[in-house]
């Protein structure tokens, strides 16, 4: 009992746990999207206060640095994210992610001169727990590691990726844009009262179980 009533606490406080850091997530983005359309600075100190706002930017995609990143799935289509160099008309390049493309499409446009985009703000990913590392030599990227695209790229760029939402020389569907996650199921809170609840039960029942308990009778030696 004391082993089942810990394991269901255990997971009740990991489920308070994720809810907040959930909640935490969710404001953050709401905060970030309700932000005004703004010019992309040159230069941003603190990327993280950046995360999830819109902002405007004109310059041009270098091309010759593009990766693909596999697998990635849309409506249950397998395909990838072209990430390409952008280089701003100031400051640092930028990687940008310019969307998803199916896995059966090999073609992709890839527009010349100066373009102006609108695009969300997202921080550099860290490698999942099962993610296979990147093989830049081959061209198999997995997930986009900057110090591994500046390494292959022989470039310099910035803190953060850019997630094209719109881009003014986008005649074709794919890419197709918007491909920051802005929406996530904050269920939690309802999976904390499921295992605080079954803690309670298991309580109510150990002690429901003692209290019906009668003691022996003693025999009657008459």
């Amino acid at each position: 009992m004391l082993v089942c009533l810990t394991l269901l606490l255990l997971l009740g406080g990991w489920q308070h746990k994720r809810l907040g850091w959930k909640t935490a997530l969710l404001n953050r983005i709401e905060t970030g999207l309700s932000a005004p359309l703004t010019p992309l600075p040159a230069t941003i100190d603190h990327p993280a206060a950046w995360e999830y706002r819109p902002v405007s930017v004109t310059g041009r995609f270098l091309h010759d640095k593009t990766m693909i990143l596999h697998p990635r799935t849309h409506h249950d289509r397998p395909g990838g994210h072209v990430v390409t160099l952008f280089q701003p008309a100031e400051g640092l390049p930028v990687f940008v992610n310019r969307g998803w493309l199916p896995q059966e499409q090999q073609e992709f446009p890839r527009p010349a001169g100066d373009v102006t985009l609108t695009a969300l703000i997202g921080k550099l990913p860290v490698a999942g727990t099962f993610t296979p590392p990147n093989s830049p030599e081959k061209d198999a990227w997995y997930w986009f590691e900057k110090a591994a695209a500046d390494r292959h790229f022989n470039t310099s760029t910035r803190d953060y990726l850019l997630f094209v939402t719109e881009d003014n020389s986008q005649q074709e569907k794919y890419p197709l844009p918007g491909q920051l996650r802005t929406e996530y199921p904050n269920d939690h809170f309802a999976y904390m009262l499921f295992w605080l609840g079954m803690a309670f039960t298991l309580i109510v029942v150990y002690i429901l179980s003692h209290l019906s308990h009668e003691p022996p009778k003693e025999q009657d030696k008459t």
